[in-house]
């Protein structure tokens, strides 16, 4: 899984390069993804029981709402090392 590494850096930048011509939808796609990690991490906290996780875990689960939506990937980096 690529968070915030060297894949999501080019499709970003491509992104952006085609946000700068007028072609929004690959930047809404590339943004999406983006987001999609840690929002997902996120939804997994309010939805599976809270036993299920650290309380570590489960607060920066609830972090990861706030964070991934504004693109910052790092708060769902403990969920793969678990």
């Amino acid at each position: 899984v690529d968070l915030g590494g060297p894949v999501n850096k080019a499709s970003w930048s491509v992104g952006n390069f085609f946000m700068l011509e007028g072609i929004y939808k690959p930047c809404l796609y590339t943004n999406i993804a983006i987001c999609a990690i840690p929002l997902g991490y996120a939804l997994m906290t309010f939805i599976w029981p809270k036993e299920r996780f650290s309380a570590e875990l489960f607060e920066m689960g609830r972090n990861d709402l706030v964070t991934g939506a504004f693109g910052i990937t790092e708060g769902a980096i403990p969920f793969l090392m678990k």
